[in-house]
């Protein structure tokens, strides 16, 4: 099992390594950052892996949760929520119109966007992401740690 998550873990490193290095040669950074969080969930859960493993083998309880890698995707996620609300509030990123995969925090946008104008809009967008992005953060930090 231990020769299984080794194995896994290069292929993780190298394939993802190899389209991080793809998005960076085609100037596309998020995609690149895309790639390096995925990478890094991808590395925690076969750390999880192994931590189950040992405590199966050892006759250990498995209830007992390591939460290491639930705090990482969560303060990963927080991060990504946070870029892309200071993105907004200076306008690098471009408002939604509305097609395509719009949910919650799009709806209100586009209210915001429609009832006050696109300066209030880029405002609006960008304290939601970045609050959502600190909640995330927050919830991560306040995970159970072991």
């Amino acid at each position: 099992m231990r020769l299984i998550r080794i194995i896994l873990q290069i292929l993780i490193v190298i394939i993802g390594g190899l389209a991080v290095a793809v998005f960076l040669d085609s100037r596309e950074f998020i995609g690149a950052i895309f790639f390096m969080g995925l990478i890094a969930v991808l590395l925690s859960f076969t750390n999880i892996l192994k931590d189950q493993t040992e405590k199966r083998l050892s006759g250990a309880s498995l209830h007992e949760q390591n939460h290491t890698a639930v705090r990482a995707v969560l303060s990963l996620l927080g991060g990504f929520g946070i870029y892309l609300g200071l993105k907004h509030f200076f306008g690098i990123e471009p408002l939604p119109d509305g097609f395509g995969g719009c949910r919650a925090i799009c709806g209100v946008i586009l209210l915001a966007r429609q009832a006050f104008g696109d300066s209030i809009g880029q405002l609006v967008a960008g304290f939601l992401w970045t609050l959502g992005g600190l909640s995330l953060i927050y919830m991560g930090y306040k995970t159970k740690k072991t």
